[in-house]
């Protein structure tokens, strides 16, 4: 890295695990997509065995990147912690390696937020590759008990347009341009000041590898007062599901359902946690229903989902203590 960008306006943190089909396309966009800003990249690679660090090295601008390949795999939340560490701009932007960002785009954001004194951070329009935005992946209210429930029980599928989902997924915001408070950005790509990170402190690495990192995240920015603000105009693609493209349904399945109580044993009393546990148990058995009768489940076959919604039933009755 170029020692002489001393304090860059902005860092760049991208932590990779497995990333090497996407890696490339994503480094080779963030040049156009900084324009004059001074910037730095950290990339942090969490023991891929893949060709991540290769196409990284092959792909990044030397002189503005500092790769960290770790001998272990520290999840999400402890590779950002340790590129945040070693960071030095006074904006930092995370960036998933699934993403790609127009020209001007990163740029953009970092003069929304220059001149947006009130706001923690801003967030991009996600869309996919297609170009239609992932309004629902993006737009959300932090959970609470009832809306987890309903995402547990499949009631925002049977039931899309219930008054908990709807409320979740800010389905009464407008996308016309003008930006939007959200209350739980998804994480793909997120612009904070860094004296906001400096207060909120640390990603909670109890979420490992990954998975409800950033809604706790979130969490507790909103309980310091901090707001953040989703700005339309500015489009970058998200490809989405890479992470999850790399893992069996049942290991996906039990790290979502474990690091979903784990948010819940944080911040919710008891009865409500507990409502939670076994609201995860009732939506093991109603999937394990809806194959019997021969509805598939994404990532797996019939055999497959219906093992590892045994094993999520096994785990959340103890706790994901054993």
């Amino acid at each position: 890295m170029n020692e002489s960008l001393e304090n860059p306006d902005l860092s760049i943190l991208i932590v990779t695990w497995q990333s090497g089909e996407l890696i490339g396309r994503c480094l080779e966009s963030l040049p156009a997509a900084c324009g004059a800003l001074d910037w730095e990249l950290i990339l942090h690679d969490n023991a891929s065995t893949d060709e991540t660090v290769s196409e990284a090295l092959r792909h990044a601008d030397p002189s503005r990147t500092m790769i960290v390949e770790s001998e272990s795999n520290l999840g999400f939340a402890g590779g950002l912690n340790a590129s945040i560490a070693i960071s030095r701009g006074r904006f930092i932007l995370l960036l998933n390696p699934d993403c790609v960002t127009p020209q001007g785009s990163i740029e953009s954001l970092v003069g929304h937020l220059e001149k947006s004194e009130g706001l923690a951070g801003v967030v991009p329009l996600l869309a996919d590759d297609e170009g239609e935005p992932q309004r629902g992946f993006q737009l959300r209210r932090l959970p609470t008990m009832t809306t987890l429930l309903a995402e547990i029980l499949l009631l925002n599928r049977l039931f899309p347009g219930n008054r908990f989902s709807s409320s979740r997924l800010y389905r009464e915001a407008g996308l016309d341009g003008r930006p939007v408070v959200v209350e739980q950005p998804a994480g793909a790509a997120i612009l904070l000041r860094r004296d906001v990170i400096e207060t909120v402190g640390s990603f909670d690495e109890r979420f490992f590898p990954a998975w409800f990192e950033d809604v706790d995240y979130c969490r507790r920015l909103h309980d310091s007062g901090a707001r953040l603000e989703l700005v339309p105009s500015v489009v970058i693609q998200h490809r989405g599901g890479s992470s999850l493209s790399q893992m069996k349904l049942g290991d996906f399945l039990s790290v979502w359902y474990r690091n979903l109580y784990l948010y819940a044993d944080k911040w919710m009393s008891l009865p409500g946690r507990e409502m939670v546990r076994v609201g995860i148990m009732a939506g093991a058995v109603l999937r394990m229903a809806a194959i019997s009768v021969g509805h598939s489940q994404k990532m797996a076959d019939g055999p497959g989902a219906m093992e590892a919604n045994r094993q999520v039933f096994r785990e959340a009755w103890r706790r994901w203590k054993a």
